[in-house]
């Protein structure tokens, strides 16, 4: 059952989900997340760090055309092992030609930012990017508990980080 926005808030409020923690990004049935402060860019040498903090609605980091960022919510997040939760991109950025890959499944017991892998579908515009950009929204269904909560390799992540596969 996927959760509606009084139970989200009673989770936001006594489970502490997101922090920080903001009612008015309180959906009907989710949470928006904003753009935290900081991006993995994809270049020829590999992914370079940058700040966007300084950035802002007016002054825009600017995601050239085709390329690609690892990017991370503004919120933590903490799931609580008897749920699950998933993100989905906003519909605003969709329509601007933003795309997130399908890695928005979030297991029980995760806490930490999330990182977004996100993608300039425009072959001519830039998309403006800004930390505090409403930029996906979390859906989050309760389950049962599992015998164990994730424990895995990005657990307690506190800022956008790339793959500990490679």
């Amino acid at each position: 059952m996927i959760l509606i926005d009084s139970q989200l808030k009673e989770l936001c409020v006594y489970l502490k989900l997101i922090q920080p923690y903001d009612e008015s990004l309180i959906n009907p049935s989710s949470i928006d997340l904003r753009l935290g402060s900081k991006i993995l860019l994809d270049t020829p040498e590999g992914f370079k760090e940058y700040d966007i903090s300084p950035h802002t609605k007016e002054n825009p980091f600017k995601l050239q055309p085709l390329d690609f960022c690892l990017a991370h919510t503004l919120e933590t997040i903490k799931v609580p092992n008897n749920h699950t939760t998933w993100l989905h991109l906003k519909s605003s950025r969709a329509r601007e030609g933003l795309s997130h890959a399908l890695a928005g499944w979030i297991e029980n017991g995760y806490k930490g930012v999330v990182t977004l892998e996100l993608f300039n579908m425009r072959k001519n515009n830039t998309i403006d990017l800004y930390q505090g950009l409403k930029i996906c929204q979390l859906i989050v269904s309760k389950t049962e508990s599992p015998d164990k909560g994730y424990n895995g390799k990005y657990q307690g992540a506190k800022t956008v980080e790339s793959s500990k596969d490679i």
